[in-house]
């Protein structure tokens, strides 16, 4: 026989629940308690500046230390700001400065490059003014009367074709007759030379979908042939037969020795005509810029040295050329004038533009090629430092030419050696480094 469960006061009962209510999870309770996690404190060494920082130790010494605090915090909140997804659960520690490192005897954080050689180009920089290159002047060889005019000013004329002709009916009406007949039979063969071209292709269509023989398509192809040779006889019998004539009457024409464009004319048609009387020609393709040097650098110059050129209003050197010729005695300003050619194939250069010139003074062979600031000088000497087997070598250097922060360098290297961009400064030979990361130093294109 079971006994009676004895019966609990009320009292008892509601001390319970109130014991096991701040136990208990919803209705607002607060749930179990847990152990609180621990949170990693990192305390930086305020004697060094933080890595990447651009203050010397001895410009670090002059800060409050409110401002060094400020400088590592911000180092540190650059670190949690892009954390590593594959160690997410791992508070970031930063890495140790340069000088620490080397006071703990940790390898010291670096960043290196690969040696590159490359040539350096010296360049001298100035202002220039465009000049014409090649001016022809056309006269007549005898005087008389300007019977006919072929060109106006601004004109763009070919090599041989007729400027002026003097009086005298009768010649020229041949070499009229001439051109006008060979113009004729130009365009009749001009005429049977696309028909042929349109049966021709009409024939290929046909021959692919087998609606016409081989022996069709043959005679197509024998017909185009035929024209073609016809138009081109066409255009040689003209060239030919206007030669001769004028070669007969060159006493009494002015014929175009260059392409140009038409600058200026003396007279007019109709107008008596003297040996002075002239069309002149100026040749803008090739275009000569005149340039003013100092004193000082005349002497760099050469005949045949690289030219690079641009407008005065424009952003790339898109013109390139060659120094032709420069003057040996100076002017009032005791300048010197150097002209160089450029090509103006697209014509849009004129003389009296204004543009700016670059004029190559020197290009240095090709060599190993370092930015300035990795270059490390101690009392007279020079050394960069190259990472091998984990520790830094100092290498001794001699420095050549340099532009643009960039310098030439010699010494006892070799071509992909990894050499320090940033950190050098803490580095002694032979201690151990960390290369954090390894950058391309030299652009795709260098322009000095």
């Amino acid at each position: 026989m079971n006994e009676p469960v004895p019966r609990r006061p009320v009292s008892y009962l509601i001390a319970l629940v109130l014991l096991v209510a701040p136990m208990t999870s919803g209705c607002g309770g607060r749930g179990p308690l847990l152990p609180m996690k621990e949170t990693a404190v990192i305390s930086p060494d305020l004697s060094v500046p933080p890595p990447g920082s651009q203050a010397t130790l001895e410009k670090w010494a002059g800060f409050s230390e409110d401002k060094r605090r400020e400088s590592w915090q911000k180092y540190m909140d650059s670190l949690s700001a892009q954390p590593d997804p594959a160690a997410a659960s791992v508070e970031s520690v930063p890495e140790p400065s340069p000088e620490t490192a080397t006071r703990k005897g940790q390898p010291v954080p670096v960043t290196a490059a690969a040696l590159t050689r490359a040539p350096i180009d010296i360049y001298y920089y100035g202002l220039g003014e465009i000049e014409a290159g090649d001016t022809r002047r056309v006269q007549p060889l005898q005087t008389g009367t300007a019977q006919r005019l072929y060109v106006q000013e601004g004109d763009f004329v070919e090599e041989g074709d007729l400027l002026f002709a003097l009086e005298g009916s009768d010649w020229l009406r041949t070499i009229d007759r001439a051109r006008e007949k060979w113009d004729t039979e130009i365009e009749l063969t001009a005429l049977r030379l696309e028909e042929a071209q349109r049966t021709f292709e009409t024939s290929g269509n046909f021959y692919s979908r087998d609606l016409i023989t081989r022996q069709e398509y043959d005679k197509a192809r024998q017909s185009l042939s035929e024209a073609q040779l016809s138009y081109e006889r066409s255009l040689l019998g003209k060239k030919t037969e206007l030669e001769t004539l004028q070669e007969n009457y060159s006493s009494r024409l002015g014929i175009s020795p260059v392409k140009g464009y038409v600058s200026g004319i003396s007279f007019t048609a109709g107008e008596t005509l003297g040996t002075g009387d002239y069309v002149e020609i100026v040749d803008i393709e090739n275009v000569v810029i005149s340039s003013a040097v100092p004193e000082n650098i005349i002497s760099r110059i050469r005949s045949g040295a690289r030219v690079l050129a641009k407008q005065a209003s424009g952003v790339q050197w898109d013109l390139t050329g060659e120094v032709l010729t420069h003057s040996i005695l100076p002017d009032t300003a005791r300048s010197y004038q150097v002209k160089a050619r450029v090509e103006n194939t697209t014509k849009r250069l004129y003389p009296g533009m204004l543009m700016e010139v670059q004029i190559q003074l020197a290009r240095g062979q090709q060599g190993f090629v370092v930015p300035r600031k990795s270059i490390i000088r101690e009392e007279g000497n020079e050394f960069v430092y190259v990472v091998n087997g984990g520790v830094v070598r100092r290498i001794p250097v001699e420095t050549a030419n340099g532009r643009a922060g960039m310098i030439q360098i010699d010494g006892a290297l070799s071509e992909g050696d990894l050499f320090i961009l940033e950190g050098q400064s803490y580095l002694k030979d032979g201690i151990p480094v960390a290369v954090i990361s390894v950058e391309t130093y030299i652009p795709e294109k260098i322009e000095f």
